[in-house]
């Protein structure tokens, strides 16, 4: 049991280093060409940069970077979430095998679904940020000056509280469609679905002990972050010149 746990940590480590320098910065620099291919159509402000991928080549480029972050994103969990099911069947593995099984996981993703999929991972879970973290996009936050402009308001606070009830409330509602998807080998839609029929069978305990045990990890790393100091090293700082200045 203890080593299959140590195993899963070997397996982020690795994995959060591979998508620091490797991964994601081949993302970066093919959204860095087409901006450059781009800057002579006149991208100064953030809305010309949104309207440039709106042209055949850029809903292109747009559709490559979901597909490339989403396969990355969910290849990570379906590794995870192998791991910890032989973790609680107590049976032993090696990082290895489960990396090579767990492709298997990803034909979920050949389904007309993928753009609501795409989003699923790549913004609601990052938005959430309880359970379900990733190495190339661990978390993300609504801009400050979005809830800045409406916190100056009666109206914009209450459209806040909404915004934060309609992701948690998505996350909620989806929380098993990683595990269908993976173990299941089903698409988001078919996962969706029996998400749905097992939230209809847990008694109101059950769910009241889900909700408490997200509102518990949110508040206790609320308060670990309000405490610890900000990073000296950041992401950004692992690159390919890290790697090179460490050997």
């Amino acid at each position: 049991m203890k080593n299959n746990f140590i195993k899963i940590l070997k397996f982020e480590i690795f994995y959060k280093i591979i998508t620091i320098i490797i991964l994601l910065p081949f993302l970066n620099k093919v959204l860095q060409m087409y901006l450059n291919n781009h800057s002579a159509v006149g991208i100064v402000f953030n809305q010309n940069i949104l309207f440039g991928f709106f042209s055949f080549k850029g809903i292109l480029v747009v559709l490559f970077l979901l597909v490339y972050s989403l396969l990355i994103v969910l290849y990570e969990y379906s590794v995870i979430i192998n791991m910890i099911s032989l973790y609680v069947k107590q049976r032993p593995f090696r990082i290895y095998e489960v990396m090579k099984v767990s492709f298997i996981n990803l034909k979920g993703l050949k389904h007309p679904s993928i753009i609501i999929c795409g989003l699923y991972y790549l913004l609601i879970l990052p938005l959430a940020h309880i359970g379900y973290l990733n190495a190339l996009i661990p978390s993300f936050k609504v801009p400050n000056f979005i809830f800045g402009e409406l916190s100056l308001t009666f109206s914009g606070n209450i459209l806040i509280v909404l915004i934060y009830l309609l992701y948690y409330g998505v996350y909620l509602l989806l929380l098993f469609v990683p595990f269908y998807m993976i173990l299941k080998k089903e698409n988001f839609i078919k996962a969706f679905k029996d998400n749905f029929e097992l939230y209809k069978k847990l008694e109101i305990k059950d769910r009241f002990i889900l909700i408490a045990i997200l509102v518990i990890w949110f508040i206790v790393e609320t308060k670990i972050i309000m405490f610890l100091p900000d990073a000296v090293i950041k992401n950004t700082d692992f690159n390919r010149f890290f790697l090179r200045n460490m050997i």
